[in-house]
């Protein structure tokens, strides 16, 4: 079994923990071992004090030793490896649609360096539509120190109608941010934005692609 533990000590020797997307179990092992060794490995780490651990295990982990409070995440991912053909007859029709509607109306796609544009337009979207994410200064870190990512965007008469962030990570790429003004989304450009940011992914080498989780 692995598991990265996160601690968040309280008042009086108490704390809280979370293990993210975890723990990980040799896939052979049956479901009433793994709860047993999670157990064990939960008494370990507790000592006397009743700690809560918050579990958030992936959905194929057959995990059932804690008390669910929350149904489990889903992160969505699309396998890249199979031909840019096949994966184009796999898109959803309506999606499809939308995505040839872009190419007709003119939309132009183009790779940028711009990271403070699309951190702006996140900024915008948060503060329009209330709602949280990740800091500025994590994506600002990630380009400064980690530096694998790629941004497009979409243009229309010169001007970005939409765009859309993603991090590369061990054959991985993740959907990070994407924003589509009112011309973008009348054009259906995102569509195109994530159908080129797809087709560039698998030429570097990317097999996965985390489209985002709920």
């Amino acid at each position: 079994m692995a598991a990265q533990l996160l601690r968040r000590r309280l008042a009086f020797k108490y704390e809280l923990r979370l293990l993210s997307r975890g723990p990980i179990f040799d896939a052979a092992l049956p479901a009433c071992d793994r709860a047993q060794l999670f157990r064990a490995f939960n008494r370990q780490i507790s000592g006397k004090l009743p700690n809560p651990i918050f579990v958030t295990p992936d959905l194929d982990t057959g995990f059932q030793a804690c008390l669910k409070i929350a149904p489990p995440g889903l992160v969505a991912e699309l396998d890249l490896r199979p031909a840019e053909s096949d994966l184009h007859a796999a898109l959803n029709g309506k999606w499809r649609n939308r995505l040839s509607f872009a190419r007709r109306s003119g939309v132009e796609i183009v790779r940028s360096s711009c990271f403070d544009w699309i951190l702006e337009r996140e900024a915008e979207n948060r503060a329009r539509h209330k709602y949280r994410g990740p800091s500025a200064k994590f994506f600002l870190h990630w380009r400064d120190h980690v530096n694998d990512w790629v941004l497009f965007q979409a243009r229309n008469r010169g001007k970005s109608i939409a765009g859309a962030l993603f991090f590369l990570h061990a054959g991985r790429a993740s959907y990070q941010i994407g924003w589509s003004g009112e011309v973008g989304r009348r054009m259906n450009a995102q569509n195109l934005v994530l159908w080129q940011a797809i087709r560039h992914l698998r030429k570097r080498g990317c097999r996965r692609f985390g489209t985002g989780s709920d």
